[in-house]
């Protein structure tokens, strides 16, 4: 009897124990949810100046889709309808789809308003670039005139392409058209980005799988890149390989 009233005050000892613990972990959760709760709440209020279906200091994704690709003027810009984005008004998108000193290559700049600091990235089709820094002082555009093989991002099935810009960030800042179309980022993803920063804090391996890998080496010059997507890893963002 005694060997099993001490068996039994152990095993009370570890109910209480595990008691305390879950406890303790529900009391953490508890304080973690209300802390991304208040930040949800903080970001929210941030965003709430919405004109005309954009969020004015937000970060927003443009896109231009050109048709007719097969029947485009070669070593001539195209030039995008003025959009507004990001709080920012009359940028503008510049297209050649032979503008790069490469043959086959196309270029892609990025007008913003002059007096702006911004920090974005390009993207032709699934090509993007990674995320720039630019101070735009005068009215010329920043890009890249080899940015990526027109062929391989040019969708032949609707004889199209889709180019456009994502503004990341508006650091200092001083009408839209057919064919633009404006999808600000949602507080969510943003958050939801904050939050994958958090939870890939501990990933030290990352790999990229590339698709279609004979095509793209055939129709990638010498010296230039391939990018991957961005991504998080050890507590970093916007990561690229």
């Amino acid at each position: 009897k005694l060997f099993f009233a001490r068996r039994s005050k152990v095993a009370g000892c570890g109910m209480e124990a595990l008691a305390n613990r879950l406890e303790t972990l529900q009391a953490q959760v508890e304080e973690l949810s209300h802390k991304l709760t208040s930040e949800l709440a903080q970001v929210k209020a941030g965003v709430t100046d919405i004109k005309d279906g954009l969020s004015a200091p937000g970060p927003a994704r443009v896109e231009w889709r050109i048709e007719n690709v097969s029947y485009l003027m070669k070593e001539q810009s195209m030039w995008s309808p003025f959009f507004d984005a990001s709080g920012l008004t009359d940028l503008q998108l510049e297209f050649n789809p032979t503008g790069g000193n490469m043959e086959g290559y196309c270029s892609l700049y990025f007008w913003c308003t002059p007096g702006s600091t911004v920090r974005y990235h390009l993207f032709v089709g699934d090509h993007h670039r990674p995320v720039e820094t630019d101070e735009f002082v005068n009215p010329v555009g920043q890009g890249h005139c080899n940015f990526c093989s027109l062929e391989a991002e040019h969708d032949r099935s609707t004889d199209s392409i889709t180019v456009g810009v994502v503004i990341e960030e508006v650091i200092s800042r001083p009408r839209r058209g057919d064919g633009i179309t404006v999808t600000p980022l949602s507080v969510d993803s943003v958050v939801a980005r904050s939050l994958e920063v958090q939870q890939n804090m501990s990933v030290t391996r990352v790999e990229w799988r590339i698709k279609n890998m004979a095509e793209r080496i055939s129709r990638t010059k010498h010296g230039c890149s391939l990018y991957s997507p961005p991504f998080t890893a050890g507590g970093g963002e916007e990561l690229w390989l």
